[in-house]
């Protein structure tokens, strides 16, 4: 039976001065070595430096060997914010299936 994962809930808004809290959020969750899942629902604004953390943690976890999901919700802030950044497009290194960001690309590979 698999793990259940921790959970990582983006607050309302979330951009540089959030950006340390979550920093520790995300390396408290990892450092469990449990699948991690981050909830984008909530927030209406995420800024670049939450997209480099998550993108940080994602390669973290590939390392690591952890499943690390990231909830891309369709049209929502996470979507815009990757959009707005060249993540959405076909040849964007990131793994988008059915509202979950799941894998990026290995490292050279396209960012």
């Amino acid at each position: 039976m698999p793990a259940e994962p921790v959970l990582v809930t983006l607050p309302e808004r979330a951009g540089l001065p959030e950006a340390p809290s979550l920093a520790r959020d995300l390396a408290s969750a990892l450092a469990t070595s449990q699948p991690v899942r981050v909830e984008t629902a909530p927030a209406s604004e995420i800024g670049l430096p939450i997209l480099q953390l998550l993108l940080a943690a994602h390669r973290q976890a590939a390392r690591e060997g952890l499943r690390f999901d990231v909830t891309v919700p369709p049209g929502g802030a996470l979507a815009e914010t990757m959009a707005a950044h060249g993540l959405a497009a076909q040849a964007s290194p990131v793994t988008i299936a059915a509202g979950l960001w799941t894998g990026l690309e290995p490292a050279g590979a396209g960012i």
